[in-house]
């Protein structure tokens, strides 16, 4: 795995009505601090990034369908690494992405995908840095858009 990057496994708690999917606790690691949570709905077959946050910390979970997602290591020092993670209720977890990595994620399969991130810090554009999917200096992961 990528230098900083983490994948934690969540528990899910179920009953005879449902499910609760915990993601991060304020009293437990590796909560550092907050910042937003959001919500990212991506229909199946699409993809969002490449995108790399300077001062961010993104604590993802897929609570709904299933995401996969890209993690590329181009940080002074780096690896030049291309890492991948699937995500979902199926196989619970938190991915933990640190400053400094490009990211890209889709859904997968035939559902809409629900991927929530507790933000380390409120949404900033001016922190944000965007590449294209098919820009030449990312790593070919995606088919073409």
């Amino acid at each position: 795995m990528i230098a900083g990057v983490q994948r934690l496994p969540l528990a899910v708690r179920r009953d005879s009505r449902g499910a609760i999917l915990p993601i991060l606790r304020a009293d437990r690691p590796p909560f550092r601090s907050f910042g937003e949570v959001y919500v990212s709905l991506v229909h199946p077959g699409q993809v969002k990034g490449w995108n790399r946050h300077r001062r961010v910390t993104c604590n993802l979970a897929c609570v709904a369908g299933r995401a996969r997602f890209l993690l590329f290591d181009d940080r002074d020092g780096g690896t030049g690494r291309l890492d991948e993670q699937w995500l979902g209720p199926a196989d619970y977890a938190l991915l933990v992405v640190p400053p400094g990595l490009w990211m890209s994620f889709g859904a997968v399969g035939a559902e809409d995908a629900l991927v929530v991130n507790c933000a380390s810090e409120p949404h900033d554009p001016e922190e944000v840095e965007r590449r294209a999917l098919d820009d030449p200096a990312m790593p070919r992961g995606w088919p073409a858009p």
